[in-house]
């Protein structure tokens, strides 16, 4: 079968297998887009990925609709060509988790800036078609903390500026 510029085999839009929109959070595009320009080689995950950072949606990091797949998320989903379930973690690449799954993989540039309930198809150089579909996804375990962090930083940028103007 050979490849569209989408990374589908022709003929997938006509079955009616169209890619869902996505939508990726700013600072994961900047670490996205990192990954894919520091690649020593163009594996299907990173062609994939740069695909889909190429036709993103970017959104403000903290207006991330519920339900988003961004970096760190933890992603239920089933891949409807064998089909199984499975929970993985979407992390960056060398990033070590018991369930990891790296960004920079076909499945894991597949699943990014997904959500609940999309359903997405692509062409496997190694395994042919292959249809995900998201079940469900929680935010980064991690992601409160860094939240409240970023607050406290920025608060005390403001005291600082606050006090430096007397």
């Amino acid at each position: 079968m050979k490849i569209d510029e989408f990374g589908n085999g022709f003929g997938l839009r006509r079955e009616g297998f169209a890619l869902p929109p996505i939508h990726i959070l700013e600072e994961d595009y900047d670490i996205l887009a990192d990954i894919v320009c520091g690649s020593t080689s163009a594996t299907a995950g990173i062609e994939l990925l740069w695909r889909e950072l190429e036709r993103a949606v970017i959104l403000p990091t903290g207006q991330a609709p519920q339900g988003l797949i961004h970096l760190n998320s933890t992603v239920g989903y089933t891949d409807l060509t064998d089909p199984l379930h499975r929970t993985v973690q979407l992390v960056s690449p060398g990033r070590r988790s018991r369930r990891g799954v790296s960004v920079a993989s076909s499945v894991g540039a597949a699943l990014i800036g997904l959500k609940v309930g999309d359903r997405f198809p692509w062409v496997s150089p190694h395994e042919g078609l292959r249809m995900l579909r998201v079940d469900r996804v929680a935010a980064d375990p991690d992601a409160q903390d860094r939240v409240a962090g970023e607050r406290l930083a920025a608060r005390r940028r403001l005291i600082a500026e606050l006090l430096s103007a007397r």
